[in-house]
């Protein structure tokens, strides 16, 4: 996590980044800072919530 905070993220963005490095997963987000840094383990969240209606 403290690479991660090394590169500029914040410890609550490192923690998920951190995170999702382990067990292969992507994380999904839409923080173009967390998207910029660590582009190997983030995927853009794409769309929006769903329409209420």
């Amino acid at each position: 996590m403290a690479s991660w905070v090394a590169r500029g993220l914040t410890a609550y963005d490192a923690a998920y980044v951190a995170l999702a490095e382990e067990p292969d997963l992507a994380l999904v987000t839409d923080d173009e800072t967390v998207i910029e840094l660590a582009p190997e383990i983030t995927r853009p969240l794409v769309g929006g919530p769903p329409s209420a209606g």
